[in-house]
């Protein structure tokens, strides 16, 4: 990107305006970090065929409402931390670190990032890579899924399909729900199957070449069914 887009640091700036009780300092940071997280993600787009401005709305589509966030990123600064913050320097490191060990907050939020700006990082990665698409579908609950890879081993004649995926909430601090209990409704060819998920990736078999994959979803009040891409030409005959 040519430069930090101007709604990210708008984006940035409601945000902190929740947040009441941090220091200057901590509200510079912490736009700090959101512009980097969405120009980092903004850029992954770019480098994937988006434009410039696709790419910028699709990043702050993805970090949710500025207003929500900043409503619950409040809660982790209350009037206390404040007070933290006039105690000595060395003293207050320690009250971070502290507050680190123990708060699941900060950890959740590390898996929310992760699965929003690089989903591939939490997932297994399977078979011979034919696919890194960034299929977005939004669940309710400010539930994302998120389709970030597919990949295909040879077997016995046919092929064996991985399609990876992961969740995240669109507010930072929310836990997403947990989607993949169970088996999950997969079509190929005019063929419905459940298929298994293991470790962020379900597991598709027998599937025959030039077949085109769909996966269909019918869960927690939704109904919808989303296209899996899947480039035959670039599997080995």
């Amino acid at each position: 990107m040519t430069g930090m887009d101007t709604r990210f640091e708008t984006y940035g700036q409601t945000v902190c305006r929740q947040v009441r009780h941090a220091t200057g300092r901590e509200k510079r940071a912490i736009q700090a970090e959101l512009s980097a997280h969405m120009e980092d993600h903004a850029q992954a787009l770019m480098d994937a065929g988006y434009d410039e401005a696709h790419a910028v709305s699709a990043a702050l589509e993805a970090m949710g409402d500025p207003e929500d966030v900043g409503k619950a990123l409040n809660k982790e600064y209350p009037l206390r931390w404040l007070v933290f913050s006039r105690i000595p320097a060395v003293l207050l490191i320690w009250i971070v670190l502290a507050l680190l060990l123990i708060s699941p907050t900060f950890s959740r939020v590390q898996d929310n990032l992760e699965a929003r700006f690089s989903p591939l990082s939490c997932v297994s990665q399977p078979g011979q890579v034919v696919e890194l698409p960034d299929i977005r579908q939004e669940l309710p609950g400010g539930n994302v899924l998120v389709f970030c890879r597919v990949g295909v081993t040879p077997s016995d004649g046919d092929y064996t399909v991985y399609v990876s995926a992961v969740t995240y909430n669109k507010n930072p601090f929310y836990e997403p729900l947990n989607l993949w209990n169970g088996y999950w409704d997969f079509s190929w060819s005019g063929i419905h199957r459940n298929c298994s998920w293991n470790d962020g990736t379900f597991t598709l078999w027998e599937v025959a070449r030039g077949d085109q994959i769909t996966f269909h979803y019918n869960r927690y009040g939704a109904v919808f069914d989303l296209d899996i891409p899947l480039d035959w030409e670039e599997v080995p005959e």
